[in-house]
């Protein structure tokens, strides 16, 4: 991963890390990673410059911390080379993010999902992406897949062990 020569390894991997933290979903990462490969693809026409395409593409936070990371770092932000490769190497650490999937009988409320990341990332202490299934059938409580695991925690699990044992 070289952006830059003078950039090293630790501050490469901040500059990435901190779109990261960012996204939340797997929805989310995957929109960011659409409009990234957006941006990547318009770099090259010289119709407008890349500040003003990056303002195009991205919402106000991401646009911000786009250009604010460009300015702070040893990438040019006029240099489409430069700022194609780290577009690049971005979309390939997103990529690499872990993926937790769970399952709820609802649709949680923004907030919800913060809190649910919050508390998978505290407790796991690395980036993941969480990735929200409905399914009205499993009542309440959540079904969780993670890394080849799998976690039952649903009052339909519950109601169906439980009928088992007076059958």
């Amino acid at each position: 991963m070289r952006l830059a020569q003078t950039m090293t390894v630790t501050q490469e991997k901040k500059l990435i890390t901190d779109f990261i933290d960012l996204l939340r979903t797997k929805a989310e990462a995957d929109h960011f990673c659409t409009q990234v490969e957006a941006l990547s693809e318009s770099l090259y026409s010289k119709k407008t410059k890349i500040k003003e395409k990056i303002e195009g593409i991205f919402n106000a936070d991401m646009n911000n911390l786009l250009l604010k990371k460009f300015k702070n770092s040893d990438i040019a932000i006029t240099n489409a080379i430069a700022v194609q490769k780290f577009l690049t190497e971005l979309k390939d650490e997103i990529k690499k993010v872990p993926i937790i999937h769970i399952t709820l009988s609802f649709d949680p409320k923004q907030s919800t999902v913060e809190r649910i990341y919050t508390w998978i990332s505290f407790n796991l202490k690395k980036s993941i992406f969480i990735d929200i299934k409905l399914d009205h059938q499993i009542v309440g409580g959540a079904i969780i897949e993670f890394e080849g695991k799998y976690f039952d925690y649903t009052l339909k699990k519950i109601i169906t062990d439980k009928m088992k044992t007076y059958s």
